[in-house]
């Protein structure tokens, strides 16, 4: 099944009640985001099937209940147990879709306007207040944060990270330890 152009917002978990409704467990950055949509897209025998949403509703940080039109049983909602849930990419939250354009971003090559090709996204991090990039550089792992500053483009048609890395980052990474370091 193609699901390019769709976002995976998660997934139903069982039924809710005997009129249809069903639990979802989401897996959005921020599920309130999606608390206003109209319609939502069910995996169902390998295809995408479109429900209009009566209601939807937040039980915790990342479940929720949500009531289709026209499922009206427990039985019919049974049906759907364990389905995907998807939405089009243009509904996706602007968090969301800087979410999965970063984490695309590994195996790019990263390119400094200074130093060249410093090698590939190894690994993405997400932190609090700062996701960083991760790379190996002359052996040693080396994060830099992304930032306006430092991230200056990342382009997925030539799959690569443009930076300027601050001078002296990279020297964090490869001087060697000093006394103080080993003895801890």
């Amino acid at each position: 099944m193609d699901r390019e152009g769709y976002f995976y917002l998660g997934r139903i978990t069982k039924a809710h009640g005997l009129k249809g409704a069903v639990q979802v467990l989401l897996e959005a950055s921020n599920p309130d985001d999606y608390l206003d949509l109209e319609s939502i897209f069910v995996e169902h025998k390998q295809r995408l099937i479109p429900f209009f949403i009566e209601e939807f509703s937040l039980q915790g940080q990342n479940r929720g209940i949500i009531k289709f039109e026209d499922l009206d049983t427990i039985d019919q909602a049974k049906n759907y147990m364990t389905s995907g849930l998807y939405i089009k990419e243009e509904e996706m939250s602007d968090e969301d879709f800087d979410a999965r354009e970063s984490m695309d971003v590994i195996g790019f090559i990263i390119l400094d306007k200074n130093l060249g090709n410093l090698g590939t996204v190894s690994d993405y991090y997400e932190k609090v207040g700062q996701d960083l990039l991760a790379f190996e550089y002359q052996g040693q792992e080396v994060l830099i944060p992304i930032d306006e500053s430092i991230v200056l483009d990342i382009n997925p048609d030539t799959q690569t990270v443009h930076t300027a890395i601050p001078d002296g980052l990279l020297d964090i990474y490869l001087s060697p330890p000093t006394k103080d370091e080993d003895e801890n």
